[in-house]
Formats: C-alpha cells, structure tokens, sequence
C-alpha cells in the first residue's frame, strides 16, 4: 500500500485511539467475530460492518465524524496530554471535507477491501488479515 492509504493506516495513534489505546491482544478472536458467516475468510460485507462497527464506537456522539476530542476521549488515561495539536494535525490531513472530523469515507479510502485481498481472490483470508497494516483498528482492542 502506498500513498495516503499507507499514511493513514500507520497513524499509531490514531490507529491505538480508534482502537481505545488497545494493542491487538487477539487478532484471532477479532477475525472470528467479524467473520459472522463463519467461512474462515471475510467478505467485503464482513469486512465493511466490522470497520463501520468500530467506527460508530469510536464516534462519541453519532453525528457521522470522528473529532480530534472523540480521539483524544478514547486514548488510554493521560495518553493525549501535551498531543492536541498532534492529534488536531492528524484530523486536519485527513479530513478532506473541512468539516472538522473525519468521515468514514475518508478513513477507509475507497478499494480498501480491493488492496486488503492480496490475492484477488475476492475475500480476506487470516494470512491477508494478519499483513495489513491497520493494526488495532482491524484486530483487536475495545471496539
């Protein structure tokens, strides 16, 4: 992945806030949940309920944005202190509507799903799952 998709996706903080602050615990467990048909390999439909899920818990007051504050909120106690204008920065890159916040379609760039399976096989198998880069956002933490 290359270009502002690549600059998204290794945000660490962004990533540990949308996340909660969590490390991947069990990538296993994540994978398995947002695999609801059971397949062992997640579809497109799978894997865009599971970002829209995470999203929606990360979007404090429903209103379709993540703010810097909703960042901010869910990092670990004392995490944000002394980093406001990092995380304000970070919102700013990436909020291409000027609306203050972060839309869903401009966390997840459209043909995400396309880049995340490798092998063009039209599902996300656990080997593609555990290369990709969104790290906490995708595997594990509260969400």
């Amino acid at each position: 992945m290359t270009g502002p998709v690549r600059t998204f996706l290794t945000a660490t903080l962004l990533t540990a806030a949308l996340a909660g602050g969590a490390v991947a615990q069990d990538a296993s467990a994540t994978f398995r949940t947002a695999d609801t048909d059971g397949s062992g390999t997640l579809n497109k439909a799978e894997m865009d309920a599971h970002l829209q899920a995470v999203f929606a818990a990360r979007d404090n007051d429903g209103d379709g944005v993540i703010t810097a504050e909703e960042i901010a909120s869910a990092l670990p106690s004392g995490a944000a202190n002394g980093r406001a204008e990092r995380i304000e920065a970070m919102v700013s890159r990436r909020d291409k509507n000027g609306d203050g916040g972060i839309a869903f379609d401009e966390l997840v760039p459209a043909g995400y799903y396309q880049r995340a399976d490798v092998n063009q096989d039209n599902v996300v198998s656990r080997d593609e799952w555990d290369g990709l880069p969104l790290g906490p956002l995708f595997k594990g933490g509260r969400g």
